[in-house]
């Protein structure tokens, strides 16, 4: 059956991108996106991006194959906005301006023709209904973000974590310092903002549940995760990644779209906004100056009192970290993300918890103080 051009499989219960528009997006960019080096206009690529997002609805594939040309036409767009005054002028522009398109954005384009053909079973274009219909979430997940550091939890499955400000900056990323006993830092202090903190947080929050969950095995009718965040902006980039020009933000957007890619679950990601006064417990996680102590923040929290305390891999954060400041230009690949998900976090004993100082990053200095590595 066909709805809405996509190709719905009742025995299978599944939906697919039809193959024919596979095909018909292969010839295009056989017979128009072959040139070197690569000039198109704004239209041209427009319409290649409307092509590939249309997959969206089924595939994360469409989305992580995108955002860089997305955000090479939107940097077009910024730069010559103020000369379009009038509507023949854009229309001009749109037909007749050329945009280079740099070595990223084509080396996605690469990759998705390489992925195009005409298996009606492809995976990469095929998802089953139940992840698709609107049901309630199978998990629910809480993130936050302060100038001082990150936390986030879950009831089920059992978790949370923090980072202070100090974990980050000894992992590379550039943060804002604070003075002694300052929580907000000085208006022309250098780092990132806490948008791009809050979208981190939420980040870590993802890569944590999913991977308790891939150890919990598969699930009938698949896993409807919900993330809750007080930060919109950083809701807004999950969702919709194209969204911000700001180059961390991208990269970030990027990271987080490649590892739903190759996300060895069936599983659904949905954001929702809740109010600062309703996320308390990632805010007190958060706060690792105010509450230095896993036992402080349960003090302060009831909610946390029941949830094991967990350590992140390094590998995780630093594979982030290149994420963002890396200026190479090869693809997250399968092997890469893969590994990913074969990290495996840990478990604070129970017993040291209840004074226990040391947040979710795990420092060499620390062995043997009660947990193995």
């Amino acid at each position: 059956m066909d709805y809405l051009g996509f190709t719905i499989d009742t025995r299978k219960m599944c939906v697919s991108w039809p193959t024919s528009k596979r095909l018909a997006l292969c010839h295009l960019i056989d017979t128009e996106w072959a040139d070197q080096p690569c000039r198109k206009n704004p239209r041209a690529i427009a319409v290649l991006l409307g092509t590939v997002r249309n997959a969206c609805f089924l595939s994360p594939l469409g989305v992580y194959l995108s955002i860089r040309l997305q955000h090479t036409l939107n940097a077009a767009i910024q730069q010559t906005s103020s000369l379009m005054r009038t509507s023949k002028t854009m229309h001009f522009w749109w037909q007749k301006h050329r945009i280079t398109i740099g070595p990223e954005a084509l080396a996605d384009i690469k990759l998705l023709r390489s992925i195009l053909d005409d298996n009606p079973d492809h995976p990469a274009w095929q998802r089953p209904i139940c992840l698709l219909v609107k049901r309630d979430p199978t998990c629910i997940i809480y993130s936050d973000a302060a100038y001082e550091g990150l936390g986030g939890w879950c009831s089920n499955p059992p978790f949370m974590w923090h980072l202070s400000d100090s974990d980050l900056s000894t992992l590379g990323f550039p943060l804002k310092s604070l003075r002694s006993g300052q929580q907000e830092p000085d208006r022309d202090e250098k780092g990132f903002h806490i948008n791009t903190l809050e979208f981190i947080a939420l980040i870590i929050n993802i890569w944590l549940v999913e991977c308790l969950l891939l150890k919990d095995g598969e699930k009938k009718g698949g896993h409807i995760i919900q993330a809750l965040a007080d930060n919109t902006s950083a809701l807004s980039w999950m969702s919709h990644a194209s969204r911000s020009l700001n180059p961390t933000v991208s990269c970030l957007a990027r990271f987080l779209t490649a590892l739903q890619v190759h996300l060895p679950l069936q599983a659904h990601l949905t954001g929702r906004h809740l109010p600062g006064l309703q996320n308390t417990g990632a805010d007190v996680l958060s706060r690792v100056h105010q509450y230095p102590s896993w036992g402080s923040a349960i003090a302060a929290c009831s909610l946390l009192e029941a949830l094991p305390a967990y350590r992140l891999p390094r590998k995780l954060l630093l594979t982030m970290h290149s994420a963002i400041s890396s200026t190479q230009t090869e693809d997250w690949s399968v092997k890469k993300m893969t590994e990913l998900w074969k990290l495996e976090p840990r478990i604070f004993p129970a017993g040291s918890l209840a004074m226990d100082t040391r947040t979710s990053l795990w420092h060499r200095s620390h062995r043997g103080r009660g947990s193995r590595r």
